[in-house]
């Protein structure tokens, strides 16, 4: 099945699939000789998909999926999935006009950077931003592997491509598993308690789509495991570009960049960015991968 989808004028598909390396954690692919994303993902109603995603001129993209007969209410969750995944939905346009003012950022405006590749859930995301604390890039690149390969639902025409698993599988398979086969180290407790909070139905993660940034923060502080740099990181996923992620990593940047090496305060380095208002976030991540 193929669908057209349109997009917004300020949106272009490679800045998008690979504005950072999301597009290398599994189960996406990222053909970029095709300029092609691929994700297998595994339905509402438990069927596995592998969806395609390509460029079509500038103001569409399209997706097709070659796996069997899809009812009404799996298109649907398809094209749902795929315009949050491209962040379609967002106006950026503020974000835009504010790096056409200062000449070194106005390059994310003429080539339409910004909206950063995002997963299919926040389950997704949540877990794979866990994967990204207090390790290397390839650790995550290779965890992330590991839980697609070891628990995800296989696609049927092709059962070496898996979805990532949902979080009842993370509690089927148990705390000892995730540390001991997937090999998760301090994460494995934190994640299985966040999959049974979320499989249970005591936390609802779908709502956090609709909830302003102060409410996200009270949420996200509530989950174990999620400290300074996962929270406005997780809120930068989830479209809320207000909060820096004040870390090593930031503090290293905006010493270095701004103040010669000399060690600053949090404080001080975070007010470099407060010009940007709601988009500071994305003011730090392009002043720092140019």
């Amino acid at each position: 099945m193929n669908w057209i989808v349109e997009v917004p004028n300020d949106f272009k598909f490679e800045t998008t699939a690979t504005g950072h390396g999301w597009y290398r954690l599994a189960p996406f692919h990222y053909d970029n000789d095709q300029k092609t994303l691929y994700k297998v993902e595994e339905l509402e109603s438990g069927k596995v998909v592998h969806i395609t995603i390509a460029p079509y001129g500038e103001d569409a993209v399209t997706v097709s999926v070659n796996d069997g007969v899809l009812d009404d209410s799996e298109q649907a969750e398809i094209l749902q999935k795929v315009r949050w995944m491209l962040r379609l939905d967002e106006n950026l346009q503020p974000f835009y006009e504010k790096c056409l003012q200062i000449p070194e950022m106005a390059y994310v405006a003429h080539e339409k950077h910004g909206r950063l590749l995002r997963s299919s859930t926040i389950f997704e995301d949540i877990v794979k931003v866990m994967l990204t604390t207090n390790t290397t890039w390839n650790r995550t690149i290779s965890m992330a592997a590991a839980i697609v390969n070891k628990m995800g639902k296989p696609l049927e025409s092709h059962p070496e491509l898996k979805a990532f698993p949902k979080p009842s599988t993370f509690v089927e398979k148990g705390e000892a598993y995730l540390k001991e086969e997937i090999r998760l180290g301090y994460r494995s407790g934190y994640l299985y308690e966040l999959a049974l909070k979320v499989a249970s139905g005591e936390l609802d993660l779908t709502k956090w789509k609709n909830l302003p940034t102060k409410q996200l923060i009270k949420e996200l502080k509530a989950i174990k495991g999620i400290g300074p740099y996962a929270q406005s990181t997780l809120l930068m996923i989830l479209g809320s570009y207000s909060e820096l992620p004040v870390d090593s990593e930031f503090r290293k940047h905006v010493e270095n960049k701004y103040f010669k090496g000399k060690k600053m305060t949090a404080k001080a380095a975070s007010a470099l960015y407060s010009e940007w208002g709601n988009y500071k976030y994305l003011a730090y991540w392009f002043d720092r991968h140019p």
